[in-house]
């Protein structure tokens, strides 16, 4: 269970939000992504994600080159994620980076709605006032 990358990202109310990050580009054969995302969930579902330093569950962001690519990786995890963590995954182009707001622009779900990178709870619902006095 090998992440291209890791993100952990402070909750206002204490704890953290983690999430994988994984780049599916170029010679990665599908079958290839398709064993690393059922490692993910079996590490999860074995509770070792629990054990290990950190939170208890995580989500998944997946980048990509291209639309196209990025409906297959989509279409690859659909096969090895169960239905009740399809939410845990999100995926876009490499496009979504350079966009002011990273966090909304063009990221998808596994059922191909458009979705933000993070959950609601990752945002304050006061941040108060602009340069955070």
């Amino acid at each position: 269970m090998l992440p291209d990358g890791y993100a952990e990202i402070g909750l206002p109310g204490g704890g953290v939000h983690a999430c994988l990050v994984e780049v599916g580009i170029g010679p990665q054969a599908l079958a290839a992504f398709g064993r690393k995302v059922r490692a993910f969930e079996e590490w999860l579902s074995a509770g070792a994600c629990a054990r290990a330093p950190g939170p208890a569950s995580f989500e998944v962001a997946v980048l990509t080159r291209a639309r196209r690519r990025l409906e297959h990786l989509c279409r690859v995890a659909r096969e090895e994620v169960p239905s009740s963590r399809w939410g845990a995954y999100s995926f876009a182009t490499f496009g979504a980076l350079e966009a002011d707001d990273f966090g909304w622009y063009g990221w998808t779900t596994q059922d191909g709605e458009e979705a933000p990178l993070l959950p609601d709870e990752v945002w304050p619902e006061d941040p108060g006032p602009a340069g955070g006095a």
